[in-house]
């Protein structure tokens, strides 16, 4: 059996002791929590078994939040989401792309299949990571989650995800710690003159690192609506009444503009990436004035996530 804990991917810029750091100087996070948090090695621990104070506000996704640590099967990564226009058809769309930081030898989200007598062949599922969206409605992810073999027998029927290939044998969360808006910057880019125009456009990115109270949303909202629940074999999906209870609960432990500052700044950025690449292209549809409604704070339309946070 794993060791009881949330181990951190050696590739993630995030390392156990930083989330723990990250967490015990959170004002959002009850003292009982941020006491009850500790880092070793690798591993976030602390957090499998979790008893709530008489006189605090009563959680009751506390005990998913605990089922997930003490399965031992969680392992958790950073990742990058950038976002990029393209013409379709003489009108600018959105690209969604995520990055998770992953060792060498180490897979997202795939399936194996069955290509002959004792054969299996590894087919990675690109679908979460790599989408395209109208402008003005483009989704935008904070995190995802995506099972192994041992989670996806304890899940409720039907709602077992993709698997992911790591070396510790772990199902996998993704946690967004930055996103990028590709085509902001221009007239600003090092050496603009000189760099031919596609490698400008990608040269003046907008750079959006993630807030430590998103961040740590973001970890509470994958493993106590999602992760723990597969563990006990409850319903994790968006949609359901339960887990929907959960994100507004743990929503309201944080300020109001926790995605929603997130959101505006992707929306901003689109918005002038818009503009800027507009005069260029002939025949596009003109941006927009002012800020284009949207991305969209929510799911991104998977029928087997749990992730998206909204």
């Amino acid at each position: 059996m794993a060791e009881q804990g949330i181990a951190v991917n050696s590739a993630s810029q995030i390392s156990a002791a930083k989330w723990v750091d990250i967490f015990r100087r959170s004002s959002h996070l009850p003292s009982f929590l941020q006491r009850g948090i500790g880092a070793r090695g690798n591993l976030i621990v602390g957090w499998s078994k979790i008893t709530q104070p008489e006189n605090t506000i009563p959680r009751d996704w506390l005990a998913d939040l605990a089922a997930a640590f003490a399965s031992g099967d969680w392992e958790i990564t950073t990742a990058e989401e950038t976002f990029e226009l393209e013409k379709h058809a003489g009108v600018f769309k959105v690209r969604r792309k995520i990055y998770p930081d992953l060792g060498k030898g180490e897979f997202g989200p795939g399936y194996w299949f069955t290509t002959g007598p004792n054969q299996k062949e590894w087919s990675p599922d690109r679908y979460s990571f790599d989408k395209t969206y109208e402008l003005g409605s483009a989704a935008i992810e904070y995190g995802e989650t995506f099972s192994n073999e041992n989670v996806n027998r304890h899940a409720k029927k039907g709602e077992g995800s993709a698997e992911t290939r790591l070396k510790s044998g772990r199902a996998l969360i993704i946690i967004i710690n930055r996103m990028s808006v590709y085509g902001v910057h221009m007239g600003s880019a090092l050496g603009s003159q000189f760099l031919p125009e596609v490698l400008l456009y990608f040269a003046s990115a907008e750079r959006i690192p993630i807030a430590e109270p998103t961040l740590v949303y973001s970890f509470l909202h994958e493993l106590a609506a999602h992760g723990g629940r597969m563990n006990a074999g409850k319903s994790a999906l968006h949609g359901d009444d339960q887990v929907e209870h959960i994100v507004r609960d743990i929503l309201e432990m944080f300020p109001k503009d926790v995605v929603a500052a997130h959101t505006n700044q992707v929306s901003d950025a689109l918005a002038q990436a818009a503009r800027n690449l507009q005069p260029t292209s002939p025949g596009v549809t003109p941006a927009a004035h002012g800020r284009i409604p949207g991305p969209v704070n929510g799911p991104s339309g998977s029928a087997r996530v749990p992730g998206p946070i909204r």
